[in-house]
């Protein structure tokens, strides 16, 4: 007997046939999403809400079942999406930021940043925790928007994406 789970997406429709279908479907389409036999995400009306270890989203106007909590060993162990999306929108509130980070600076005056990442061309010394002389302050940056998590779920992400000087015209022009 073969000790292997099955990868599977389920979209709504069959217009065109499977590889059209799948290739034409949004986040509105998902029915179900099984990886290695764990439904790791689907419609509320598929996989049970009620499960353990399970959260309730809404994407595309549907309550949406999310199972994306690893064990308590795995560097994400135990984060739920909403308190990710909660903890990025505390963090995007640069202004606030910049007013803790002031309160904190007399603390680390003198610390040196022993903890982080270093790409591999980069060869300098380990620095003081500060680089700037001076930490820009709350009227010194502005709060970050989190946008919203999906296309379907974000009527301007066409528009930002085509402002974007980065992205190639030819995907501009499909868009």
């Amino acid at each position: 007997m073969l000790d292997r789970a099955a990868d599977l997406l389920i979209v709504e429709g069959t217009e065109g046939g499977p590889y059209a279908s799948l290739i034409a479907a949004d986040e509105s389409k998902i029915i179900a999403v099984v990886i290695k036999g764990r439904p790791r995400a689907g419609r509320a009306s598929i996989v049970d809400p009620n499960s353990q270890g399970v959260e309730l989203i809404r994407i595309a106007q549907q309550n949406l079942v999310l199972d994306i909590i690893e064990s308590a060993d795995h560097p994400l162990g135990g984060t739920s999406l909403s308190s990710a999306i909660a903890t990025l929108t505390y963090a995007a509130n640069l202004p606030e930021v910049a007013r803790e980070a002031h309160a904190l600076a007399p603390a680390l005056s003198g610390a040196h940043d022993h903890w982080r990442a270093v790409p591999d061309y980069d060869d300098r010394p380990v620095g003081p925790m500060f680089a700037a002389p001076t930490l820009p302050g709350p009227a010194d940056v502005d709060p970050l928007t989190i946008e919203p998590m999906t296309a379907v779920d974000d009527p301007g992400l066409a528009g930002r994406i085509k402002a974007n000087v980065n992205v190639p015209q030819w995907l501009k022009d499909l868009l």
